[in-house]
């Protein structure tokens, strides 16, 4: 029966089904009994999903019985009935008739159309609503509906069931192979049971042979190891008699090596068997004698190689000292051959007994008490008399001083170039290779734990006998502190020499940068600066108190002295090389000298920030110490009466040579000096802005010296000069203003000539006619001018003025200021006075 929708109910279906996914729908068997009970005839599709259908009965116990399965009965056989069956058949009848001719004949069946997923896509979309209710279908007017639906769902059945028997063959074929293959499976477990039953008795036959083998060989390993035994019980008892005769020809080392090989042997191998343990007891009483040899002939040929025989030849090199004998000499004096056979016999001897460590530390004390008696003796070889243990030192001249510091060092440097032989030894025994310096060879070394003990050791071995040359330096350093202070630079950089050599010996061994010794020296030098700049602020501040500040003759070898320090400086800078040209008081040529100690020093010494901050200081003392006693007149308390024009002039010519210097001087201690531009650079510009201030204030007493005087006279004259009255210049006694200007300034100018050079003139005499200027205009000014005779009167003494200026002062570099004053003057002339001397 085929399907009678209209148009439109089929494409609202079809197009619901395209938002509708059917694999979620699950009917309630409440559902299926509902309408079983209302339905006149059952369709394919009711009876398979209808638990109480027969037709699922039948297909489980078909399959049941192919497959040999003994499942469970189906609960619901019992109810189904082949008259339920019935009515389906005989509705399908006719349409599986149609079906199998359109199938011989090759045609393709509508029924292909109708498959379930087709068919669910006609059903309306209010049966798939969750609320759906089928007793509202129930009634007669849903009755057409319902055999439509019952003609779509017998389609779907045709469809399902001509599927299911296309597939019928290839499933009974795959329940048949199942057959087979529980078949082959059942023969195969047979089969592995007996290969487990034959392998289980191989087994047991293999076993047994095994254990009588293993057996067999145990015995025979136990017969190796006893006659093993037995070998070594002999050896053993051998042992004795050999390491008697290895003692008897002094062949400590073999025998000890040969004990405590058969040491570890009976304390391994042989180790419980009573048979040799009395041989046990024989070779440790023989061992401890051994060691004690051996830890005897190890000091001795220690002290004997490193020591002895280096303070040997001390009376030589005192000798050779004494009488000034080169370096190379006394280098090739002391031997610098060990016995490197016996050491290396002795050291790999101390290794394997694992005594190094405790023989390096009983060596210390030995070396160290050894060292002081030699050390004693050398200096009493060296002529340094003990009366106590601090005069000693105090009474020996510093000649005498430095040949035993010099002694001092070969005797140390012989030592360590010993110290260094006997260390590689020790290193080399130890796993140290490669061509290394001692020092490269021990940091290699270090990193290796189980020698780092040893290394250790022998630092410490080696810095305590280094100490005792450092402590005598120190304490012959402490003991001469004071003589020290008095040593010339020359002196004191012979003493750092030595000090400096037997610093740089120890640091070429231990690569240590300092020690006590240097860092002694370092704070004598400090004491020694200090007490320099005590005495030179002393012997400065005496001589500037008893200045008569006069001119001196600048000596020729003290001008060579001062090109020499600048040459010097041009040098190292390339700085522009000038000649001095000033005039010097003795003061100044004293403080010269000085301050070039300072730079010498700084140069020579060791710390030359000190030395440059204390050069620093000496200037501004010197500077406050001038301007105290010239510029604020401090200097009329001792030797002056009164501060003159040439006094300010002398003090002029010192400021700016000093001011001339520092650049040269600064070059050298920058040269000298790290991190000069921080640390002194800023003291020394603020000693020159000083300065520089002392010489501005100097320049304007000088000034104020002819300024005040003029300026004085122009306020005389502005009420006693009788402007109304005409007179002469030639007539003019000596206390009229304009005479007195004249007379003031060129005496200012043949004084300051004396002392003062060409640029300094200028600077003086710039200021000097500048406020000339101002005073006579401001004089002039103040006059009436309402007639010829006061306007004729400033006409003549400005021309006499003039004339008489550029008649005494002759210097041409004073020309220009006289020529801008009668510029000046003749304009005031032009302006006030002109319109009266035309009348």
């Amino acid at each position: 029966m085929e399907p009678q929708l209209s148009r439109r109910s089929s494409a609202s279906i079809s197009g619901s089904s395209c938002n509708t996914s059917f694999e979620h729908i699950l009917m309630h068997p409440s559902e299926f009994r509902n309408s079983y009970q209302i339905r006149t005839s059952q369709s394919l599709s009711s009876i398979n999903n209808d638990p109480e259908s027969s037709f699922i009965g039948s297909v489980y116990n078909l399959v049941s019985k192919t497959l040999t399965i003994n499942p469970d009965p189906s609960p619901f056989l019992e109810e189904v009935s082949e008259e339920e069956f019935q009515p389906y058949l005989n509705k399908i009848m006719p349409l599986l008739h149609e079906k199998m001719e359109q199938d011989s004949l090759g045609i393709t069946s509508r029924l292909e159309e109708y498959t379930p997923e087709k068919c669910y896509e006609l059903v309306p979309e209010e049966f798939f609503d969750p609320k759906f209710r089928a007793e509202r279908h129930l009634e007669e007017r849903s009755i057409d509906y319902q055999e439509t639906l019952i003609s779509l769902l017998d389609m779907a059945d045709v469809s399902i069931f001509h599927k299911i028997s296309d597939r019928w063959e290839e499933f009974m074929n795959a329940a048949d192979n199942l057959q087979g293959l529980n078949s082959q499976v059942t023969d195969m477990i047979q089969s592995l049971e007996s290969i487990f039953q034959a392998n289980e008795q191989l087994l047991k036959n293999l076993l047994i042979k095994s254990i009588k083998a293993y057996r067999l060989q145990r015995r025979l390993e136990n017969i190796k190891k006893v006659e093993e035994r037995i070998g070594l019980i002999a050896v053993v008892k051998e042992t004795q008699p050999t390491v008697q005769q290895l003692l008897s020809i002094a062949q400590y080392s073999s025998a000890t090596q040969l004990i405590i090989k058969t040491q570890q042997t009976l304390n391994s191998k042989l180790k419980g068997v009573k048979a040799v343990r009395h041989q046990e007891q024989t070779l440790n009483e023989i061992k401890q004698l051994v060691d004690k040899l051996l830890d005897d002939e190890f000091q001795h040929v220690i002290i004997e190689d490193i020591l002895n025989k280096v303070f040997e030849q001390t009376d030589k090199l005192v000798k050779m000292l004494k009488s000034s004998q080169g370096e190379d000499n006394l280098a090739k004096l002391i031997p610098k051959d060990l016995d490197k056979l016996r050491l290396e016999s002795l050291v790999d001897n101390k290794i394997h007994s694992g005594t190094l460590q405790q023989s390096l530390e009983t060596l210390t004390d030995l070396l160290v008490k050894d060292m002081k008696i030699n050390l004693v003796k050398l200096i009493g070889q060296l002529g340094v008399i003990k009366t106590d243990e601090s005069s000693k030192w105090l009474n020996i001249s510093h000649p005498h001083l430095l040949i035993v510091f010099k002694a001092f060092y070969y005797v140390f440097q012989a030592t360590l170039q010993r110290l260094s032989i006997f260390g590689t030894i020790v290193l080399n025994k130890l796993g140290a290779n490669g061509d290394m310096s001692y020092y490269d060879l021990k940091q290699v070394l270090y990193s290796q734990t189980n020698s780092r003990q040893i290394i250790s050791d022998l630092n410490q071995f080696e810095t305590t006998l280094a100490g005792l040359f450092f402590s005598k330096y120190t304490k012959i350093l402490r003991i001469r502190s004071e003589s020290i202070k008095s040593l010339n630079l020359l002196e004191l950089c012979q003493l750092y020499e030595q000090i400096e050599k037997l610093s740089s010996a120890w640091k070429n061994f231990s690569n240590q940068q300092s020690n006590s010794a240097l860092a002694s020296f370092l704070q004598h030098e400090k004491d020694y600066i200090s007490a320099f700049h005590e005495k030179k602020i002393g012997e400065l501040s005496a001589l500037l108190e008893g200045e008569t500040w006069a001119k001196v003759d600048v000596p020729e070898d003290m001008l060579q002295i001062i090109m020499s320090h600048r040459s010097e400086s041009a040098r190292i800078g390339g700085m522009r090389l000038e000649t001095p040209d000033f005039s010097a008081t003795a003061c100044l040529l004293m403080f010269y000298k000085i301050i070039y100690e300072y730079v010498k020093m700084c140069e020579e010494l060791q710390i030359p920030n000190e030395i440059g901050s204390r050069m620093v200081e000496m200037l501004k003392f010197y500077n406050s110490k001038t301007f105290h006693l010239i510029a604020s007149a401090g200097a009329t308390q001792f030797r002056l009466k009164k501060i003159t024009s040439k006094h300010l002039g002398l003090s002029v010519q010192g400021i700016t040579f000093i001011l001339e210097e520092l650049p040269y001087i600064e070059m050298r201690l920058s040269s000298k000096i790290k991190d000069y531009d921080t640390l002194l650079s800023p003291e020394i510009q603020s000693a020159k802005d000083d300065y520089n201030a002392h010489l501005k204030e100097v320049y304007n007493k000088i000034t104020r010296i002819i300024t005040e005087r003029v300026t004085k006279k122009c306020q005389e004259a502005t009420k006693d000069a009788k402007w109304e009255m005409m007179i002469s210049p030639n007539q003019t006694d000596k206390d009229y203003y304009i005479n007195q200007i004249i007379s003031d300034v060129s005496s200012m100018n043949s004084i300051l000539c004396t002392v003062l050079n060409a640029s300094q003139m200028q600077i003086v005499f710039g200021q000097i006619f500048s406020s000339i200027q101002e005073s006579l205009i401001n004089l002039y000014g103040s006059i009436v001018i309402d007639s010829y005779t006061p306007a004729q009167r400033v006409k003549n003494d400005m021309q006499k003025l003039v004339m008489s200026l550029r008649e005494k002062l002759g210097s041409s570099s004073i020309q220009e200021f006289i020529e801008d004053l009668e510029e000046r003057l003749q304009k005031f002339v032009a302006d006030k006075c002109q319109a009266y001397l035309n009348v």
